[in-house]
């Protein structure tokens, strides 16, 4: 009975969970998170050299254009402008997302483990069911523990990122707008 009622639980809570959404345009607007390379000037002795370099900017997408991307970095208020062909990985801001179900899972845990150990080292009196006694004391401890750390996770954002594929990734252009789209 206690298997089949977990089993339904933890089936129930999968609802919860938050579906991903479908891929969606790239427009202004947008924060997005771009791995690109740059070529930049390296002085060795008295000569200097190029070097490729690899980067990441994560910004505010200002304008799309046929051969670039122009955005504001987080770290300068600078536009910043990255052809398309430098760009090896690009990513879009989903939103935040908080730890609340980490931190539910580890709360439960650490509150179940430690009380069920007790439990059947100092035993439960006299009741016939022992190992129902130990569970129940400890998915007690549990949910309490689970409260507790949902609490802490719940205060732990971070940021959902989906990555566009480049080799599906077109820029179409019309008068009123640019957009890129993804093409399946």
């Amino acid at each position: 009975m206690c298997c089949r009622f977990a089993a339904l639980l933890s089936a129930g809570c999968l609802f919860l969970l938050p579906l991903e959404a479908a891929a969606q345009e790239l427009t202004t607007g947008d924060r997005v998170r771009v791995q690109h390379t740059d070529v930049q000037a390296v002085m060795v002795g008295p000569t200097a050299k190029q070097k490729t370099v690899s980067l990441e900017t994560v910004g505010i997408v200002d304008e799309l254009r046929a051969d670039s991307l122009c955005l504001t970095p987080d770290r300068s208020g600078e536009m910043a402008t990255i052809p398309w062909a430098t760009v090896s990985k690009i990513e879009v801001s989903r939103g935040t997302k908080s730890k609340l179900w980490l931190g539910a899972g580890i709360g439960f845990a650490v509150g179940f483990v430690p009380m069920f150990a007790s439990c059947t080292a100092g035993g439960c009196g006299d009741m016939e069911d022992y190992g129902a006694c130990c569970i129940g004391y400890g998915s007690l401890a549990g949910l309490g523990g689970a409260l507790l750390g949902a609490l802490v996770g719940s205060a732990f954002k971070t940021e959902r990122w989906e990555e566009l594929p480049l080799e599906s990734v077109r820029i179409s252009i019309t008068e009123s707008q640019i957009a890129v789209r993804i093409v399946f």
